[in-house]
């Protein structure tokens, strides 16, 4: 049983190393310390046993160390997942100290306790993991997703063209409610986003009519590209538009009055089903690129150009690790707000999984091409160009493969195959003798069922002889004797007709025994050509796999060609590239014979991206976990020393209560100030660490930038770039896809001779490498300030008063536990805060640039006229020659003066992180010294010394912890991992009764043969009609 009434003796305050402040980043470390609670444990779960008296030792009780924190030697998701069980443990305890606080509310301090539970559940953390898909137009990401989250049907997918428009985030749905398995929430643009859309239009098409701004005899393709999508858009929200003529008589004031979208725009929609199918077919218009198809001269009414974002939450198992899929979509968008959307989500992606068909895995620079220049450098400068932060998809590994053609230009391949194609050559051995023993039985069946056909004529002729017969004696005198020849001839055909029912009889059989053999001869052709697609599989799967092997091998190489750039090592994990077929893993899914080639669903590589994207959670939940947990075990410690006076014997006088409270008051006033210059001279290092690491290479990264910027303005303008791609990249400001599919970023161009490798190697150094340091010397330096202030209070404390020695040895606990927020919040400032810092400020400069540039993109972007493109280009060289030292200046100035401001706020973070501990020590300390200090405390104001109530409370806060306890030191259960049935081999078919068949005479028995004999020496027997 916990007991919060145990005595201690004055400790020896921890090495900085062990003090709750150095939680080591390793997750095998287990770095809490055990609970000071001692309990007995009758039963597991959650079920209170009976609890026994309180046994008040003299001596700090043990008791077995939870699960949680022993747990290092086990697989990593094991770990997590016994953690994951102890918060649920945690939080279970909480409700119960509640319930129990609630029901003593006459304790002035119950409130305070309700307050803090209230705080431990706020800050516990849930698990939230951006994983973005990034990727060209139709590399198949919608489906890739469907297939992680093993909804077939779930996000629009077309085979043929790219179908997803808009952003869509899927997150984990946690509502109980069937009606509300699947959720959609479908924020849409702005009023100002859409009508800035519609502007754009009818301005091209006032340019396109008026025809005065050409500069060639050449049309505007990139014009008309222009006005294709975006009345492609129109058409969508507007169906009753049917024609850039019916356009025409429009305006954007009354287009933007119409009723299909006066009341939506900047509205947000939510979207509720129990039924996938019905679900995904409510999104679909929200959604989907390409539903706005013509029937019967009308179009439907789709919504997806006005949607900014779709978030989805449903119950796929992946997601309940705290995963958020994002789809984000191919194409670059011309809609701002979408735009930006997408660079917010690209910034705080904790995964980029790059999503390329197995067409484009393989080129000669196969990841920087993927990627992309702006999503590699960013990748960079956020130290995230790692395996640990970026992976490939290959999809599609299943298309345009020739197997015949592969295996001919691939001499491994075949080698690799040998004894495919040895199996291949005895199976078609067994199909061409099967298919010959098929063969003969169809022909002896057919032969027989001729013959059979035959005599049965011959049976029905000779019966109608003999009732023919017999009808004539009837009709004549029946006493008249019967000729010779008459009474001979019917006999013999009453002998014919008998031998023919005993042969068609056993004829009959005949047939029935080639049927029947013919039957098994068929089923063991079928195994043949069954192993015949197995084994044709084999080799698909032969190809598939080679090609995958070669697409990795592409991939890892010029990431790790990348990597040297940068001037790191090999990385110490290969990057991780995964090769998938999402149609062959629903075939399987589905128990279906999938695609040849893939035999069990781990063949689809589906199965191992699951794995590797849960894995990508188990830090983060970890943490989160071990954070809440320590919160428990803090809580735990301060309710234990709010309920030592129920037991401690001495109460402190008031004189030396006020002298103790003296001492701790000038031991505080000295912590204060140490804190207060350890957060200044922190703060002054990592100022000067950024003055030294980034600062100070600007100028030569400034004039590195303009030697180059001339040659890159040049270079929009050279061929083939065409006047209206010029034109149109100059009113877009700087950002445009051509019409051939190119991509145009003017603004990046110029940012990239910025951040190029020379800066981008101090940025990661500074901010990735080395500002880690000043944290840990941060937390040690803090670790020394609070043990040094501990020691300090509980030797002059004891000086005065040696009988606090077991109330200090409480507060003391509490306090070094209590410490835990001090580094979560240093946690919070270097790694978020300082770090997101840098983040923005990288981010600042193309905009800047954009900034700076856009008088010049406004005034090329309204020339018109022949000679505009050359003297458009002109005005760029001419801007770039005169301001290109200035444009730079200023995107140093912009970055400086954001990291210039972080300084100035750096302080107040820090101080507000230590002023919060410090007040939460001093109101410990004042309730240690309240409860040990003498008082009444009897219900009738006699007295008491021990209130009853008090007691109780305890009892009731011990019945609690010891049952927490118990289910922590439950030995974790052996994880049942679902194995899929491997691969079978190739059993030989056994023919040999087929092979038999010649040398034994198959023999077919007649059955009542003896009831035929016996009517044919019937002399009266006349055969049926």
């Amino acid at each position: 049983m916990a007991d919060f009434g145990v005595k201690l003796e004055a400790e020896q305050s921890p090495s900085p190393k062990d003090s709750p402040v150095f939680v080591g980043d390793d997750e095998n470390d287990t770095p809490r310390s055990s609970s000071p609670f001692t309990f007995t444990a009758h039963s597991p779960g959650r079920n209170h046993s009976p609890s026994p008296t309180p046994s008040f030792a003299d001596e700090a009780p043990s008791h077995t160390i939870p699960t949680w924190q022993r747990c290092g030697n086990l697989e990593r998701s094991t770990q997590v997942d016994i953690k994951e069980e102890a918060v649920k443990n945690g939080l279970t305890t909480l409700k119960e100290l509640e319930a129990a606080l609630q029901h003593h509310p006459e304790f002035w301090s119950s409130t305070k306790w309700l307050e803090r539970i209230a705080a431990i559940r706020a800050a516990k953390k849930e698990c939230r993991v951006l994983i973005g898909f990034l990727g060209v137009t139709g590399a198949g990401k919608s489906t890739l997703i469907n297939s992680v989250l093993g909804l077939e049907d779930l996000l629009p997918a077309d085979d043929e063209k790219a179908c997803t428009a808009v952003i869509c985030e899927i997150s984990w749905n946690p509502r109980n409610d069937p009606a509300t398995a699947y959720v959609a929430i479908i924020d849409r643009i702005s009023k100002e986003d859409w009508e800035s859309e519609l502007e754009n239009l009818f301005r091209d098409l006032a340019d396109k009519i008026s025809n005065k701004d050409g500069d060639i005899e050449e049309p505007d393709l990139e014009r008309d590209e222009r006005i294709k999508t975006a009345f492609g858009k129109v058409k969508c929200v507007y169906p009753s538009i049917k024609s850039l003529e019916a356009l025409q008589r429009q305006t954007v004031t009354t287009l933007m009055n119409h009723c299909n979208v006066r009341d939506i725009l900047g509205q947000s929609k939510t979207i509720r089903s129990d039924d996938l199918l019905k679900f995904a077919d409510s999104i679909k218009p929200y959604i989907d690129s390409s539903n706005f198809k013509e029937e019967n001269g009308t179009y439907e009414f789709a919504q997806w150009p006005l949607v900014k974002l779709v978030r989805l939450q449903i119950k796929a198992e992946v997601l309940k690790t705290g995963i958020v899929l994002v789809d984000l979509p191919g194409s670059m968008d011309t809609n701002t707000a979408r735009g930006a959307l997408a660079a917010t989500y690209t910034k705080n992606l904790t995964l980029s999984c790059v999503v390329s068909p197995t067409s484009r895995a393989a080129s000669d620079k196969p990841a920087q091409d993927l990627l992309g220049s702006i999503t590699k450098r960013y990748l960079q400068l956020e130290d995230q160009f790692s395996s640990d932060h970026l992976c490939f998809i290959v999809t599609k590994i299943d298309s345009s493969m020739s197997v015949a053609r592969y295996i001919r230009t691939h001499p491994e391949v075949s080698k690799r195959l040998t004894d495919v194609y040895e199996k291949e050559a005895t199976n078609q051995k067994g199909i061409e003798f099967m298919s010959g023993i098929e063969a003969n039985y169809k022909q002896s069946i057919e032969e027989s069922k001729q013959d059979f056909a035959e005599r049965n004529n011959k049976i029905k002729e000779l019966g109608a002889r003999i009732r023919n017969f017999k009808s004539k004696r009837k009709r004549d005198d029946q006493s008249a004797p019967i000729a010779p020849g008459l009474a001979a001839e019917q006999n013999q055909n009453k002998t014919q007709y008998f031998e023919l029912q005993r042969d068609t009889q056993e004829l009959q059989n005949k047939i029935n025994g080639y049927e029947s053999r013919l039957y098994k001869a068929q089923k063991k052709l079928a195994e043949f050509r069954d192993k015949e697609w197995m084994l044709e599989s084999r080799k698909v799967k032969a190809c598939i796999q080679n090609r995958n092997a070669v697409s990795t091998t592409a991939l890892r190489d010029d990431f790790e060609a990348v990597r040297k750039q940068m001037g790191e090592k090999k990385a110490e994990k290969p990057l991780q590239v995964f090769c998938v077929s999402s149609t062959a893993f629903f075939d399987l899914m589905m128990r279906q014979r999938s695609k040849q080639g893939f035999f069990m669903k781990k063949d689809t590589g589906i199965p191992a991206l699951i794995a590797w994207l849960i894995g990508a959670t188990l830090g983060t939940r970890s943490r989160n976990a071990e954070s809440f947990l320590a919160d428990i075990e803090s809580l735990e410690t301060s309710l234990r020393l709010w309920a030592a006076d129920t037991t401690i014997e001495y109460k402190l006088p008031d004189a030396q209560k006020d002298e103790i409270e003296n001492a701790f008051d000038e031991q505080v006033d000295v912590l204060c100030k140490k804190l207060k210059d350890l957060n200044t001279r922190t703060v002054d290092q990592i100022m000067k660490h950024f003055e030294n690491g980034i600062f100070k290479h600007m100028p030569l990264t400034e004039k590195k930038a303009v030697v180059k910027s001339e040659i890159a303005v040049r270079g929009w303008a050279q061929r083939p770039m065409a006047w209206g791609t010029h034109r149109a990249c100059n009113r877009n400001r700087g950002d445009w896809k051509s019409n051939t599919g190119t991509v145009h970023h003017w603004n990046d161009d110029l940012g990239a001779l910025y951040l190029d490798d020379y800066m981008i190697k101090h940025w990661r150094k500074t901010v990735h490498k080395t500002l880690p340091e000043f944290h840990q010397k941060y937390n040690h330096s803090l670790g020394v300030v609070i043990n040094g202030f501990v020691d300090d209070v509980v030797s002059a404390a004891t000086t005065i008063c040696p009988q606090v020695a077991e109330p200090l040895g409480l507060w003391k606990q509490s306090v070094m536990k209590g410490a835990k927020p001090l580094k979560d919040n240093a946690e919070e400032i270097f790694q978020t805060k300082i770090k997101s810092t840098a983040t923005d400020a990288h981010q600042l400069i193309v905009p800047k640039i954009r900034e700076i540039w856009l008088p010049i993109y406004e005034k090329c972007g309204e020339e018109f006229g022949k000679g505009h493109f050359k003297r458009n280009m002109e005005t760029h060289v001419e801007f770039i020659q005169k301001h290109g030292r200035p444009v730079y200046k200023k995107c140093s100035k912009v970055v400086r003066g954001l990291f210039q401001k972080l300084g100035t706020t750096l302080p107040d973070e820090f101080s507000k992180s230590t002023d919060t501990a410090t007040a939460k020590i001093k109101e410990e300390f004042c309730m240690m010294m309240d409860n040990h200090t003498i008082k009444d405390t009897s219900p009738t104001g006699g007295a008491g010394g021990v209130c009853p109530s008090k007691v109780k409370l305890r009892d009731a806060l011990n019945l609690s912890f010891a049952t927490l306890h118990s289910a922590w030191g439950e030995e974790a259960a052996e994880a049942v991992v679902e194995e899929e049935e491997e691969e079978a081999e190739e059993e030989e078919i056994d023919i040999s009764e087929f092979k038999a068949e010649g040398t034994e005479e198959d023999t077919f028995v007649v059955s009542d043969i003896s009831d035929v004999e016996d009517d044919a020496k019937d002399g009266d027997y006349v055969p049926g009609p």
